[in-house]
């Protein structure tokens, strides 16, 4: 899924899938946010980037990731 108008995130504290469907779900209800994948196993987030805008998501910190 990742291509040049989405970015990933590396997630810490994710202790099951539970968790990582958690933090979809609540994300994927963000405004701008157009697709969300999290992965408990490689501990990331990738978001796909909405087409109008091309911005993150401001509730989003941007020090979050690699």
């Amino acid at each position: 899924m990742v291509s040049g108008n989405s970015y990933k995130l590396r997630v810490e504290g994710m202790d099951c899938a539970a968790c990582a469907l958690k933090i979809e779900n609540a994300i994927q209800r963000l405004p701008g946010v157009t697709d969300i994948e999290v992965s408990f196993t490689t501990g990331t987030l990738v978001q796909l980037r909405e087409r109008a805008g091309e911005r993150r998501s401001p509730h989003l910190r941007k020090d979050q990731g690699p």
